[in-house]
């Protein structure tokens, strides 16, 4: 028996009643059953039908919920966003509140989900779940968070078998032959597929790719000109074993830009429920002034940690140095730390920690200004905002913006 949760018949009980307020079906199947019957298996472009289990907890006092715990998706190709409503009931007699819709990675999102559910009343949380790097069974899920005293956290899964046309593996790659490379450098680079990751743009780049058939059957790959055609990277393909095995060859010529260059190699192939496949190429030149993040976000939509962190790394040979940092919400908390023997010495590291409570900035976001003695960049600005892909609103005003100065060492 899992701690808190209620004894294993009084649970049997809790289910039966509350099964006909959500529309589900208690037979019973094992996890090969379900997948073979889903309707996603019937038809993978479907990606919204109803999960495969329900959790419950007992109306027994205080907010409990009853929701559908699990989806079965099928088979699927990669490359396919798919997009499941998990529905829940609030069976307690008092307000239930979703506190927080945790993903395990940046693959997984909880999109606009219901907060706060009345007694006897529905709602909805819709996950999304991106495919596009994914291969073989999968097992995604968040952890939300409530404020149901028997079962304050639970999983919502999306479970099925995404299908790849290839499996994809770094054979060959110039960094590969350099002396005291880790084995964790090594095995990250052979599954790094076409992402160069952080180079100079002054660097050389080389890679081959094995591409090894996973589609169930002889394969044909054609490949179309890389795009954009003004790219840095270069592309040729070879076929080493017929209908099985082929190789990838990627060049990437210098100079290379600051910030990210990125390409694609698209193949057409004789499969038809899949008949394009690609390769997404990229890599990373850090300005010389680099600052992580670009901006702070605080959506309520994941877990909204208090302490944040500023990192400012000086890629240059002019030294830099930071004179004052400041915010434009006095109840907002920014220290410059001092030098951290674990951090490279041209990298500057500032905390950020945000009000207490649920807290959320307005739409027109709060400002952190950082003050440093570069002569190309003496103020360092970043917003604070609600909303990670929405930009900040007109600043009111009767809403000045006014900076507090933070905490120097």
């Amino acid at each position: 028996m899992k701690e808190g949760m209620f004894p294993r018949f009084a649970q049997f009980i809790c289910v039966f009643i509350c099964l006909p307020l959500i529309g589900c079906d208690p037979t019973t199947r094992s996890d090969k059953d379900k997948k073979k019957d889903s309707p996603a298996s019937r038809n993978p472009a479907e990606s919204t039908q109803q999960g495969t289990s329900n959790e419950s907890t007992a109306a027994s006092g205080g907010p409990s919920w009853s929701c559908e715990t699990e989806h079965d998706f099928g088979d699927v190709w990669a490359g396919i966003t798919l997009r499941h409503p998990f529905k829940f009931q609030n069976v307690g007699d008092e307000t239930l509140n979703i506190l927080e819709a945790k993903a395990r990675c940046a693959c997984s999102v909880a999109e606009n989900y219901t907060k706060k559910v009345e007694p006897g009343k529905s709602g909805v949380i819709p996950f999304r779940l991106i495919t596009a790097n994914k291969s073989g069974p999968v097992n995604e899920y968040l952890d939300i968070r409530t404020n149901d005293p028997n079962r304050p956290i639970m999983k919502l899964v999306m479970m099925g078998t995404v299908k790849t046309v290839c499996n994809v593996e770094v054979i060959t790659d110039t960094r590969l032959d350099q002396p005291g490379i880790s084995q964790e450098e090594i095995d990250k680079i052979k599954r790094s597929r076409g992402s160069f990751s952080k180079i100079s743009g002054k660097d050389k780049l080389h890679r081959v790719i094995r591409l090894t058939n996973t589609s169930g059957a002889p394969l044909s790959l054609a490949m179309q000109p890389i795009r954009p055609p003004n790219s840095r990277f270069a592309a040729s393909l070879k076929e080493v074993e017929p209908g099985q095995i082929f190789e990838l060859t990627i060049d990437g010529t210098p100079p290379f830009p600051p910030g990210y260059s990125n390409a694609s190699v698209v193949f057409k192939t004789n499969i038809p429920d899949q008949p394009n496949y690609g390769v997404a190429l990229s890599a990373y030149v850090a300005p010389r002034i680099e600052i992580i993040p670009k901006k702070i976000v605080a959506d309520n939509t994941s877990k909204n940690i208090k302490n944040r962190t500023i990192r400012i790394t000086n890629n240059g040979t002019t030294p830099l140095k930071v004179t004052s940092v400041s915010v434009s919400d006095p109840n907002y908390k920014v220290r410059l730390k001092p030098p951290d023997t674990a951090q490279p010495k041209e990298t500057i590291v500032i905390g950020v920690v945000l009000p207490e409570g649920d807290y959320r900035p307005p739409p027109w976001g709060e400002v952190i200004r950082i003050a440093t003695t570069d002569a190309e960049k003496p103020l360092i600005e970043l917003n604070v905002l609600p909303h990670l892909r929405r930009p900040p609103t007109k600043r009111p005003l009767d809403v000045p913006l006014k900076f507090h100065p933070g905490e120097m060492p």
